[in-house]
């Protein structure tokens, strides 16, 4: 059917270009027409001119043979001769004119013949090609017909053959139903006479699976026990010393290192008047340490945030002492957070499908005492963006940021790119001790829920990643204006820290957290209801052991502080 159509479609494509051709041959008959009646009137004016001339002859001659008679009226008459002359001159003219014109359009339209002409042989060409296309796809249609008949004929003897296997498929299938139904009569006779057997062996395993689970139940209870026991017993705040090694910088300018090693887990630093002030922590980094072996020892922390625990980890340190390193790391070795983070997400996939979770992550700065939301712009459904962030207190004791960006995570991959975002709006500068200064403090906040199926337990855990920005001295620094500023609501922060961790260290009533927005917002970590772990970086050279020793004296009294028992966020759902 498709076939005939096509066929047909191309006949009256034909019978069009046709009847186009007819048309063209019929214009072409007139223009020969309009050009020899166009011949005729050009004849005709030649005779009249030969007439007229033949005319002015004839006078002529006959004003010569009375030119004695009529001498007195030769003037006038010679008058009115010109007068003829100019007006036959006219005539003349205007007939050479219209001659010219008539000229001019027999040759347009001769060159107009000639391209209808050019245009009805290309059409003579197009017609003979498509009737050739024609004859082509006509021959092959046909064969195609030829071979669809050819399959289908194929198609109905399969598909008889094939009614008559399902015809006795289906007479089999039949005397399968048949013995299927007469088995099944007789299990059913052997299974009422087994429901007792079963019934008890049932019972039997009930009791076995809830045996089990109370057992899992204690144990997991008791592995938290113990290893929060054990993390209470090394103290609830651990101080982790970092030293990176001598820069290329700093070796070109003859910089020398004033650090030793004696033993592990110590530090010496030799001043400028060449005095030695040894310190012990809770762990010593070497400058050849690398990443994953300073990271090992916070994620064991990861599990106390995934029962619930509040947990803080921060650098603290001089300008250029490698604390952002420590924590950020590199995209090829990443630091502290993102390691921690990575444990973070692996435990809740080993803890699957006993435990489910739920993370998301805030990433703010603190800025010369404001706080500033660095991945507000990677949340499109943030419509308070410009909104002033504020600190307000729980009543529980704990503190949160109002109006700060959280978004879900679910793997390393959601945190470095909120990650990159924050970096990009992180406030930075240059300083004279350091050429990529970070201005503000970097708090990367995870927020942990999770859910215990078998014991029916929630459980809130937080985990606080801080990048504090680096101490330094203001005449050293060489900072002016604006960063100047900074330079002091930096150093005014970090004093206030240090006041902290004297009244918690002394244990004293009252600790001033509200004297900056830092401590404020550390309430969390450093407030009894957390575990801590610090971070000091310290910078090897000789130039800079002044500054190496203060942060080092700091990282002691830390150390000293007892916090007391933390204590987990769980409730019975």
């Amino acid at each position: 059917m498709k076939l005939q159509l096509k066929i047909d479609e191309l006949r009256e494509e034909i019978n069009k270009k046709t009847i186009e051709n007819n048309e063209m041959n019929h214009k072409i008959t007139e223009n020969h027409q309009t050009i020899e009646s166009l011949k005729v009137v050009e004849t005709t004016l030649n005779q009249q001119i030969a007439s007229v001339k033949q005319q002015l002859e004839n006078e002529q001659r006959e004003l010569l043979t009375k030119s004695k008679e009529f001498e007195d009226k030769l003037n006038e008459l010679a008058t009115q001769l010109n007068n003829a002359n100019e007006e036959n001159n006219a005539k003349v003219r205007q007939l050479e004119d219209e001659v010219l014109q008539t000229k001019t359009a027999l040759s347009t339209k001769a060159k107009e013949c000639n391209e209808i002409e050019t245009k009805v042989k290309q059409l003579q060409h197009n017609v003979e090609a498509e009737q050739k296309k024609f004859e082509r796809e006509k021959m092959e249609y046909e064969k195609q017909l030829v071979v669809s008949q050819e399959k289908e004929e194929k198609i109905h003897g399969s598909c008889k053959a094939l009614f008559t296997k399902f015809q006795g498929v289906r007479d089999e299938m039949k005397g399968i139903k048949d013995l299927k139904i007469a088995q099944l009569e007789e299990m059913q006779k052997s299974f009422q006479e087994l429901s007792p057997v079963l019934n008890k062996v049932f019972k039997f395993n009930e009791v076995m699976i809830d045996n089990l689970m109370q057992k899992y139940k204690r144990e997991l209870t008791l592995r938290r026990k113990y290893f929060n026991t054990l993390q209470e017993m090394r103290g609830n705040i651990r101080v982790f010393c970092r030293v990176r090694p001598l820069l290329k910088f700093e070796l070109d300018q003859g910089d020398t290192d004033c650090l030793k090693f004696p033993f592990d887990n110590s530090i010496i630093v030799t001043d400028e008047k060449n005095t030695e002030h040894p310190f012990e922590y809770d762990r010593v980094y070497s400058p050849n340490t690398r990443q994953e072996e300073v990271s090992e020892d916070t994620t064991e922390y990861i599990q106390s945030v995934m029962d619930g625990y509040n947990v803080s980890i921060f650098a603290y340190g001089q300008t250029g002492s490698g604390k952002t390193f420590t924590m950020d790391g590199t995209d090829e070795n990443p630091g502290v957070n993102l390691r921690a983070l990575r444990q973070l997400f692996k435990m809740a996939e080993d803890r699957a499908p006993m435990f489910e979770y739920n993370i998301k992550v805030a990433i703010f700065e603190i800025y010369n005492e404001e706080i500033r939301d660095l991945i507000a712009t990677a949340d499109k459904s943030n419509k308070n963006k410009d909104q002033e962030l504020k600190v307000r207190h729980l009543p529980d004791g704990g503190v949160e940021v109002l109006g700060v960006t959280w978004l879900p995570v679910t793997s390393d991959s959601d945190v470095i790119r909120l990650s990159n975002v924050a970096k990009k709006h992180r406030s930075a500068g240059v300083t004279d001790m350091n050429a990529h200064s970070s201005r503000s403090h970097m708090l990367l906040v995870v927020e942990v829920k999770g859910f215990n199926k078998p014991a029916n337990i929630e459980y809130l855990g937080k985990l606080y990643l801080v990048d504090l920005a680096g101490s330094e001295r203001v005449k050293k620094s060489g900072a002016q204006g604006q960063a100047l500023k900074e330079a002091q609501n930096i150093n005014s922060s970090l004093a206030a820290l240090g006041d902290v961790m004297q009244a918690l260290q002394e244990k004293k009533k009252f600790v001033p957290y509200r004297n900056s927005t830092l401590t404020d917002l550390m309430t969390n970590s450093l407030g009894g209801n957390a575990k801590t772990v610090m971070f000091i970086n310290c910078c090897p050279t000789a130039r800079h052991a002044f500054e190496t020793i203060s942060s080092l004296k700091f990282a002691a009294r830390v150390g000293k502080v007892e916090l007391g028992q933390a204590k987990a966020t769980t409730a019975k759902k």
